[in-house]
């Protein structure tokens, strides 16, 4: 076939970006941002009849039949932009590449998939591996988007727009504007944190998923969101090591073992693997805890680990920058201020059972306070 019966966009019989004229690769550009005539014309300080014609006029010029083709050949006017916001890596994932492969399994059939569990359970490590591993799987990448430090319902969806769009406000109502930011995408949205404002990120989710066909959602969260459609998937501690397992090949003692190293020379692994045994019991495999005790390696034996830890989790302290995840207590601590008054005082009242209890026993414990309070009646 000869060059000119091609119809690739920039080949002949149509012009190539080179013949657009500088206005013309302006609204091409951000076109490319998927912005609307609105605010392409706000951007350019024209009218949107103007706007109208320039996107007229490109579609002549480059051959294109609408403007997500349009949009497509923007490309070639920038250097390719990043396709995720991802932290990098800094030490090594272990233990989860089982997780990692059942929820991409998830990913690939639901369109929102939330992580729950306890605090310091690996949640956002999870949902962050997985995602870098599906970066090449969505044509407009993976973006993370950081819940915590929020205190305000309405801000969730301010935030998640400035991500995708990478501006400071939107010129519309937030949901709205991010959801028509979104509907052409194809990406990976990660809403991370958002157990606090859980109302008003399960609102955003539903709206993206009914509007913005080719988003998925992987959400982090204590709880569910109980968001319409919402798959949730539990992320429990690492498995402790069994009598009859080699406790080199557990993932929670390679988990602390990998942690001290980075921390401390202080440990003979060989020597000193029961007492690593009884350290990962003892924090029943939570990996935050786990990475937490490693950090105190620099400053305690384990035989003085140990010895501190029967006296509760206070040595379990390290400078983060997440002060949720500082010490275990805080983790803790975040978990517990997000219960509601009731919520609270049946905790305390089952905190009276040092392992498993029964429904029968947990009846028995926290059901008088109603009965008094209706004695008092």
């Amino acid at each position: 076939m000869s060059s000119v019966e091609t119809t690739d966009l920039g080949s002949e019989p149509h012009g190539g970006i080179a013949d657009l004229t500088a206005r013309e690769k302006e609204v091409l550009a951000l076109l490319g941002d998927r912005l609307t005539n609105r605010e392409i014309a706000d951007r350019l300080f024209i009218s949107v009849r103007t706007v109208e014609s320039h996107v007229s006029a490109l579609l002549t010029k480059l051959g294109a039949e609408n403007r997500r083709q349009l949009a497509a050949s923007a490309a070639d006017l920038r250097p390719r932009r990043p396709r995720h916001n991802l932290p990098l890596r800094r030490d090594s994932f272990v233990g989860r590449d089982a997780a990692v492969a059942a929820l991409r399994r998830l990913l690939a059939s639901h369109r929102l998939v939330t992580l729950v569990g306890p605090p310091g359970v690996g949640k956002t490590r999870l949902a962050v591996e997985t995602a870098n591993s599906w970066v090449d799987r969505f044509r407009d990448g993976v973006w993370s988007v950081e819940l915590a430090g929020l205190r305000r319902a309405e801000l969730v969806p301010l935030q998640a727009f400035a991500v995708v769009r990478g501006t400071a406000a939107p010129t519309a109502e937030p949901a709205t504007a991010l959801v028509d930011a979104l509907r052409d995408r194809h990406c990976l949205l990660v809403l991370d944190n958002g157990e606090h404002l859980q109302t008003s990120v399960a609102a955003m989710a539903e709206r993206i998923v009914a509007a913005a066909d080719e988003v998925t959602l992987l959400a982090t969260s204590r709880t569910p969101l109980g968001a319409a459609g919402e798959i949730v998937f539990e992320v429990d501690p690492l498995p402790v090591p069994s009598e009859d397992e080699s406790a080199a090949t557990n993932p929670a003692v390679r988990l602390f073992i990998d942690r001290a190293a980075a921390s401390s020379t202080r440990i003979d692994v060989d020597e000193q693997l029961p007492e690593i045994q009884e350290l990962v019991r003892r924090l029943d495999g939570i990996p935050l805890a786990l990475g937490l005790a490693a950090s105190r390696t620099r400053t305690f034996a384990l035989p003085e680990l140990l010895s501190q830890l029967q006296a509760g989790v206070g040595v379990l302290a390290a400078p983060r920058s997440d002060p949720r995840h500082a010490t275990l207590e805080q983790a803790i601590s975040w978990s517990h201020q997000l219960l509601q008054p009731l919520d609270r005082l049946l905790l305390s009242r089952l905190s009276v059972f040092a392992g498993s209890f029964t429904l029968s026993a947990a009846q028995a414990i926290c059901s008088r306070g109603r009965s008094e309070r209706a004695a008092r009646r």
